[in-house]
C-alpha cells in the first residue's frame, strides 16, 4: 500500500512540522507538503491530495497578516471550483478557540475534522493518530479487497450447450442465468462450495464452433466477470496414443492452419507457422494431483450409458485448433498435426480462442486451462456415440480441478 499524499495549509512553522512529524509517525510511506499562504495553497491543491490539514486563520500571500477565516474560504473556493483536486478527507486544525466554535456545524455538516490545536497539550495529537489510524486501516481493507482485480473464481467456457454445457451445469443444482441488457449470451452463474469454502463461478456456451466466435466470448466474459482462472472444456477428436474419454490438457495449444498457403505443381501446400500458446506451468502439478485422485475412473464408474471397455487416462499435451470438423479416412490431416508436433494429443476448434483470448486480456489476466475429452478419433469412424461421455468425462475433472486450482494457485 503506497503512503498517504497529505497537504498542511499552515503559517506557523511549529505547528506544520509537528502535524507532520505525527503523521509520519503513523505513516512512513506519508508523502507531506506544507503551504504557508491561501494562495500556496491554491498552487498545490491543481494535484490530488489524499488529505488536507487546513488552518482556520491564513495569510493571503507572503508578507500579509493573516486573516480570520480565510481557512474557510479557501475551502468553500476549492469545493466550488473544478480546477482544483478536492481532497476526499479535510481536518481543520487551529489553536484559535472562537475559530474551532464559530465554524464547529460548517464541518460538522461536511463530515469533516475539526481538531483544537494546543502547543502544551498531547490530546489534539492523540485524535489525528486516531483519525489517520483509521482512514488507512479503510485504505488497506479496501485496497486488500480489490488488490487482486477479479470479480469471480472461474468461468467456464463451452462450445455447445448440448452435451458440453448441459454437463457443466450438472455439477451444481444452484444456477441462476441471466441475459445481460443489449447483450447476445446467456450465462449462468453458481457457488461452489467444497468444505465451505465458496467459489463463485459463471459459465456460458459459445453457441458456434471454431476459434474465433471463442475468441470473441471469452474476450467479452473476462471483460464482464474479471475470472481468475477461464476453462474451456468439453469434447474433442483424439490422437494415436489416446482412448475415447481420456481427459486432455492443452500444453502448448495452437492453429494447425497458422502459415502461408501456396500452391505447387497444382496441388496447395500450406508452410506452417503456429504460434503456439503454453499453459501455465503452476498449473500442471495440480492437474496431475486431481489425475492421482482417481476423478476420471469415478467418472468412469458413475456413468451409466454407452461406454468403452476402458477406464479413460489424463494426458498433458499439445492441442492443435482448426477451422473445420475433421473426419479423415485418409490421415493427411493427422499427419500434418503430427508433422507440427509428434507429440500431439487432440485436434478440436476452440483452444486457441480461448488461449489467445486470456495472453491478451488487460491486466490482470486469467489463467487459462484447455480441459477436453476425446469422443473420437477424427476420422472415418467418427459417430456421435460418446459425445455425451466425453463431456460427463471433462466436466467431472474440472468439478475436481477448480477447488483446487483455487485453493492452491494465486493468478
Amino acid at each position: 500500500m503506497t503512503g498517504l499524499k497529505v497537504l498542511i495549509v499552515d503559517d506557523n512553522p511549529v505547528k506544520a512540522r509537528e502535524i507532520s512529524r505525527e503523521i509520519l509517525g503513523i505513516d512512513l510511506e506519508a508523502s507531506v507538503d506544507v503551504a504557508n499562504t491561501v494562495n500556496e495553497a491554491k498552487r498545490k491543491l491543481v494535484d490530488w491530495y489524499d488529505v488536507l490539514f487546513l488552518d482556520l486563520v491564513l495569510p493571503l500571500r507572503d508578507g500579509e497578516e493573516p486573516r480570520s477565516g480565510s481557512g474557510i474560504e479557501l475551502l468553500g473556493e476549492i469545493e466550488e471550483n473544478d480546477r482544483f483536486r478536492l481532497p476526499p478527507h479535510v481536518f481543520a486544525i487551529s489553536e484559535y478557540g472562537d475559530q474551532i466554535e464559530q465554524h464547529s456545524e460548517h464541518f460538522e455538516n461536511r463530515i469533516l475534522g475539526l481538531l483544537a490545536y494546543d502547543e502544551t497539550s498531547n490530546e489534539w495529537k492523540k485524535k489525528l493518530r486516531n483519525r489517520l489510524g483509521y482512514l488507512l486501516e479503510s485504505r488497506r481493507r479496501r485496497e486488500a479487497s480489490v488488490s487482486d482485480g477479479y470479480d469471480v473464481d472461474v468461468a467456464i467456457i463451452c462450445a455447445l450447450r448440448d452435451p458440453e454445457l448441459k454437463q457443466v451445469l450438472a455439477l451444481s443444482d444452484s444456477w441462476s442465468d441471466e441475459v445481460p441488457f443489449n447483450d447476445t449470451t446467456r450465462y449462468w452463474r453458481t457457488e461452489l462450495q467444497p468444505q465451505e469454502n465458496s467459489i463463485s463461478v459463471v459459465a456460458c456456451h459459445v453457441g458456434d464452433m471454431g476459434s474465433t466466435p471463442c475468441a470473441i466470448l471469452c474476450s467479452k466474459v473476462v471483460r464482464l466477470f474479471r475470472p481468475k482462472f477461464l476453462i474451456l472444456t468439453g469434447i474433442c477428436a483424439g490422437m494415436k496414443e489416446t482412448g475415447l474419454g481420456d481427459v486432455l490438457v492443452g500444453d502448448p495449444v495452437w492453429n494447425y492452419l497458422s502459415g502461408k498457403l501456396c500452391q505447387e505443381e497444382g496441388l496447395l501446400k500450406l508452410y506452417a507457422a503456429p504460434k503456439q500458446l503454453r499453459l501455465d506451468p503452476r498449473v500442471i502439478p495440480i492437474i496431475e494431483k486431481v489425475e492421482d485422485s482417481g476423478v476420471v475412473k469415478e467418472a468412469y464408474d458413475s456413468w451409466k450409458q454407452a461406454k468403452p471397455q476402458f477406464s479413460p487416462k489424463v494426458h498433458i499435451g499439445p492441442i492443435v485448433s482448426g477451422s473445420s470438423v475433421v473426419a479423415d479416412d485418409s490421415g493427411n490431416i493427422q499427419d500434418m498435426v503430427l508433422s507440427q508436433n509428434r507429440k500431439t494429443v487432440g485436434l478440436e476448434m476452440e483452444a486457441y480462442g480461448a488461449m489467445y483470448a486470456a495472453s491478451v486480456a488487460p491486466a490482470p489476466p486469467p489463467i487459462a486451462i484447455v480441459v477436453k475429452s476425446v469422443c473420437d478419433f477424427a476420422d472415418g469412424t467418427k459417430n456421435d456415440d460418446y459425445q455425451d461421455y466425453a463431456a460427463y468425462t471433462s466436466a467431472r475433472f474440472c468439478a475436481h480441478l477448480i477447488p483446487n486450482l483455487v485453493s492452491n494457485l494465486n493468478p
